[in-house]
């Protein structure tokens, strides 16, 4: 609760108007001003915890954070230093604030959803997929929950449930481009060749990267890909005949390659895949 003091409340009204103007620095210096007289006014710590986050300023951020919780523990902020210490890369800190998180408040799915990607990344698999299990009993549509099992499934060479898990965001979410992606390695790494170059096709088509890179090169003057060795048309022409006489994926590539600068993603993708196969 905010302090009752007079002042205090006034001051704090001024920084939140700041705030709500978008004037973040001039917010922050209100916030700490009441903070210099009140050092444990926790609800301004909170503001200008959020704050310095919003600014990337993250140790600025992490130290109100443990201030405030030091005052008064909240399940909340408790998540938020985990987060920051996720985001330093600190992951044994990370997961002992997301456990203390979770365990002041059982349901509070982020909390164990954040735990699991902690324990993922310090190589604690078995313990980072109990973590995305619980999320998708409680909450079986949680798309972020889907991707880290599928990822992890892949990464230990379980293609076959990455797959499944894959497939079961695709149905959720089609233009979920992170599981399109993972899913076509996974086609690639089962053999699924002609699959995986079906998903790569159709991903050239939707995911912004691609279609900016094809409407770029499509807008290059054509002199561009012209040089003493002759025009891009040529050169595919002279590269299409050896490929198809010799087979060999070298030729294949840099005739992909020559595509792709021509802005054609779809040969390129097709003679990518061909590549591999005779490779």
């Amino acid at each position: 609760m905010i302090s009752d003091n007079f002042e205090s409340k006034s001051k704090f009204e001024q920084a939140y108007y700041f705030e709500m103007q978008g004037k973040t620095e001039e917010a922050i210096h209100h916030y700490a001003g009441i903070g210099k007289d009140e050092p444990r006014h926790r609800e301004a710590l909170l503001s200008m915890a959020a704050l310095y986050s919003k600014l990337n300023r993250t140790i600025d951020s992490l130290f109100c954070f443990e201030k405030a919780v030091s005052i008064e523990p909240d399940y909340l902020s408790i998540f938020n230093i985990g987060n920051i210490y996720y985001k330093l890369s600190d992951y044994k800190k990370a997961v002992l604030f997301f456990d203390r998180a979770r365990g002041m408040r059982e349901n509070f799915m982020p909390a164990k959803l954040m735990l699991g990607l902690a324990f993922s990344r310090m190589n604690n698999f078995t313990a980072a997929e109990s973590c995305f299990h619980e999320v998708l009993t409680v909450s079986p549509a949680n798309e972020v929950a889907l991707i880290a099992l599928s990822m992890l499934k892949y990464e230990r060479g379980d293609f076959e449930s990455s797959e499944e898990l894959s497939n079961r965001i695709l149905l959720i979410n089609p233009s979920n481009v992170t599981a399109k992606k993972l899913r076509y390695k996974v086609l690639l790494n089962l053999g699924r060749i002609e699959e995986s170059k079906e998903e790569v096709l159709d991903l050239s088509k939707t995911d912004k990267k691609y279609t900016d890179y094809s409407a770029y090169v499509s807008a290059l003057p054509l002199e561009t890909f012209s040089d003493k060795y002759g025009t891009m048309d040529s050169k595919i022409e002279t590269l299409e005949k050896k490929a198809e006489e010799t087979h060999d994926p070298k030729t294949m590539v840099s005739l992909s390659l020559c595509y792709l600068l021509r802005g054609d993603s779809d040969s390129a993708i097709e003679f990518l895949y061909k590549a591999r196969e005779v490779s």
